[in-house]
Parts: structure tokens; C-alpha cells; sequence
């Protein structure tokens, strides 16, 4: 363990020597990685899941899904990291099991993946013109599916993460290192960003009052499966009153708005997908002026208990852009 003075406070580095113990160390401040779910930005865990673990209660098993993903990201962690020693010609050096946390933030902390070396005499590139000092280096293994969240920069779950990891080191600029597919390497370099630091720190105050006071945070979409998991037995003989203007009273009108608003919605996409048929005809595509297309894909599903179906599926296809005459 050891204290490091910096013009962003004191930083306290913790550097375990096994998982175990490096978990233990974590638990009761808000790692880096749920910097975007309390800014409500996270697709991967919502504010009450958060607030849910922080309490102590036990955690739903990963699917096999989540499982072979984390194992792939810890396995590619250390060879990402290569690649982006190799592409920018920077120095970086292991965060792994450290714990870092700054005393102005004290629900905090961060576990970096890597520490990029300022700029030290010898660095054939240095760091970006703003930075000050050493860097954090985030990097992460992005699937197929998530490769459009990827564009001019990294999502803003990301962003967060990494500028929760400055805060708790005392850092001034941090970088994003993304495989994306397996097959492309980009990064990104961001200076520290103290008003949404201000921000992150507040959320984690409030979030950290809520779990001694016992007050979780509202629900959101991302939660209706725990929620049916949880509240599945019903209790028959039980009725509770929500009175005039409670807001229990204002959930169902809102819910019962959402819901005739979601089925109008669906029979306006029904509508214009029968005219987009009868366009089209049996014809498979449709150029787009744009330079996107409008794809007919076959899809075949087979049966068990019910019979078999076939059905096409539609979609767009393509990124705006490419003009057609």
C-alpha cells in the first residue's frame, strides 16, 4: 500500500497479490466499471442492480453468454494492450489487481487495466499534447453486435469509466483501446473532464445514502426481468389501495398511455411495412438513395410442439452516406 500526493488530491494505491483479495478490497465503493450506471448510460446493469450488489444481496449466476464473455476479455486484455503498444509506440505498464482511490472521492475507486508511462525520455511517441503526467489505459474486446456503438469515439458507459479511473488516480488524460470483431484495433485519447468527474462523484454519494438508508432507486426497463424473477409468487389474498394522485395512481396512467402508444406504433410499422411489401414485390432488396438497402432475408424456424413456420424478416442495411444516382 502506498500514498501518492497529487494536485488532484491523495491517492492511495493498494496493490493486491490474488483475485480473492482484490475482490474483498473493492467491495463497499463503486468501481469504474459502474461509472455509466449512475450516470443511467450502462446497457449491461441498471442503477437498482447496482444498488442491489452494493447492499449486499445476492447476485443472479452470469449466463454462459456473460461467462464466455468476461473469460474472452480477460484472456485478449493483455494481447489488446500489445496492440496498442505496437500502434501508438507508447510505454505502459500492468494495473492488474490494484486498487486506487482518491480521498476526494471517497465511494469510489478504480482498477486499472494498464498505466500508460508519461513521457519519460525515451518514448519514441509521446503522450497526447494535453497530458500531464502518466495516463490510464482502458481497453476492451467489443463483438460483432456492439460494433456500431463504436464510432467517433467510444460509448459514453466507457467514457465514464474511464474518467471515474483519472479521478481515483489523480491522473490527468486517460485512453480507450477497442478490438473491434476480433479484427480491428482503434483508441482514443481523452483529457480528464472534471465537471462530469463532479458529476460521477455526486451520483456515487447519493447512490452510497441510498443503500445505508435502505431507498433503492426507481426501476427502468432493463429491470422487469428481475423484477417478475422476484415478485413471480403471487400472493393471492393480498391487495394493496394506491390512492388518488399517489404514484402508484400516476404508474398505471402513464402505463396504460406507453402501452396504447406502443400498440399504435406497432400498427403503423405493420402499415408501412404491407406498403414497402407491395412495392417491392418479390424482389429481395432496395437501393436506398442514401446508399443504404432495404433487405428481404428469408428465416426459417423449426417446429416442436407447434408446427414449423417461415416467415422474412426486413431490415435496413448499410450506412447513409453513399449517394445513389
Amino acid at each position: 500500500m502506498g500514498d501518492v500526493r497529487t494536485n488532484r488530491g491523495s491517492v492511495t494505491v493498494t496493490q493486491l497479490t490474488d483475485k480473492d483479495a482484490w475482490m474483498e478490497d473493492r467491495s463497499g465503493t463503486i468501481g469504474a466499471s459502474s461509472a455509466g450506471t449512475l450516470l443511467g448510460c450502462n446497457p449491461w446493469r441498471t442503477p437498482l442492480q447496482l444498488f442491489n450488489k452494493l447492499s449486499g444481496e445476492p447476485q443472479p449466476e452470469p449466463t454462459p453468454e456473460a461467462k464466455m464473455a468476461m473469460m474472452m476479455g480477460n484472456f485478449f486484455e493483455d494481447r489488446i494492450g500489445a496492440a496498442y503498444r505496437l500502434e501508438t509506440l507508447r510505454e505502459t505498464k500492468s494495473g492488474a489487481l490494484s486498487v486506487h482511490r482518491c480521498d476526494r472521492y471517497r465511494h469510489q475507486h478504480a482498477s486499472p487495466d494498464f498505466i500508460v508511462c508519461g513521457y519519460t525520455g525515451f518514448n519514441i511517441v509521446p503522450p497526447p499534447l494535453y497530458a500531464k503526467g502518466d495516463g490510464v489505459l482502458e481497453v476492451k474486446l467489443v463483438g460483432p453486435h456492439m460494433m456500431s456503438a463504436w464510432g467517433e469515439g467510444a460509448p459514453n458507459y466507457v467514457q465514464a469509466q474511464l474518467q471515474q479511473q483519472m479521478a481515483c488516480m489523480g491522473l490527468e488524460w486517460g485512453s480507450i483501446a477497442a478490438c473491434l470483431g476480433g479484427t480491428q484495433l482503434v483508441w482514443y485519447d481523452y483529457p480528464r473532464d472534471d465537471a462530469l468527474i463532479e458529476r460521477l462523484a455526486d451520483a456515487a454519494d447519493e447512490m452510497m445514502m441510498r443503500v445505508k438508508a435502505n431507498e433503492p432507486p426507481d426501476a427502468c426497463a432493463g429491470d422487469l426481468d428481475d423484477l417478475k424473477k422476484r415478485y413471480g409468487v403471487v400472493n393471492e389474498s393480498a391487495t394493496i389501495k394506491f390512492a388518488h394522485e399517489s404514484k402508484g395512481d400516476r404508474l398505471v396512467r402513464e402505463w396504460e398511455f406507453h402501452k396504447k402508444a406502443r400498440d399504435e406504433v406497432k400498427r403503423l410499422v405493420d402499415e408501412f411495412q404491407s406498403l414497402l411489401l407491395q412495392e417491392m414485390g418479390n424482389a429481395q432488396s432496395a437501393m436506398l438513395p442514401d446508399g443504404r438497402r432495404l433487405k428481404r432475408s428469408p428465416v426459417k424456424r423449426k417446429g416442436y410442439v407447434v408446427n414449423d413456420t417461415e416467415y422474412v424478416t426486413m431490415r435496413v442495411v448499410g450506412k447513409k452516406g453513399a449517394e445513389v444516382a
